[in-house]
This record gives structure tokens, C-alpha cells and sequence, in this order.
């Protein structure tokens, strides 16, 4: 159930409310992964209603989180290669 990039690569179907032609109103319609308007749906940045979304998860996994409020500004948003505590040096640490 694990992936890579956006959280829009785990939905496995959205529902959404859509113009029916036919019938001449707004109406709620599912959409699978699949499906051809799923992709529009999927990027539509915030322009369509979606009501519901069905996503595919992963593992429960624990993570480790330090909050560090010892740190100046000055220090931790210091150049990169500068030493110290920097955020530089975090994440060649961490990943």
C-alpha cells in the first residue's frame, strides 16, 4: 500500500459532484482510479466538490519525532557546509 509522491497517487476512487447532462442537474458520481475524469478530478486544485475519497494506506509505522526549541534561528538556517546545528546538517544526518 506504500508510495511514492503526491497523496493523489494513493486514491483508489473519488466521489465528486458533477453536471449530468442528461438528467440536467448536479449530481454525486464515483469515479475510479481507472476512469478517464478521475485523472481531472485528481489535479483540479481545489475548482470541483469532492465529498468523498477512498485512498490506499501502508503499514502503521512509528516515527521518531525530536523537537528542538535550543536552537537559534541564526544557527539552524545557517549556509550550508557552516557546521553546527544547521538544517544542512539534519538532513545529511536523517534523510
Amino acid at each position: 500500500g506504500g508510495t511514492y509522491g503526491s497523496l493523489s497517487n494513493r486514491v483508489l476512487s473519488l466521489t465528486a459532484v458533477v453536471w449530468d447532462a442528461d438528467g440536467g442537474e448536479y449530481t454525486a458520481r464515483t469515479f475510479d482510479r481507472d476512469h478517464p475524469d478521475c485523472a481531472v478530478l485528481l489535479a483540479h486544485l481545489g475548482r470541483a466538490l469532492v465529498t468523498e475519497a477512498v485512498l490506499r494506506v501502508g503499514g502503521n509505522d512509528n516515527l521518531r519525532c525530536v523537537s528542538r526549541t535550543d536552537i537559534p534561528a541564526t544557527e539552524l538556517f545557517a549556509p550550508p557546509g557552516r557546521g553546527g546545528r544547521t538544517l544542512a546538517s539534519f538532513v545529511e544526518e536523517t534523510g
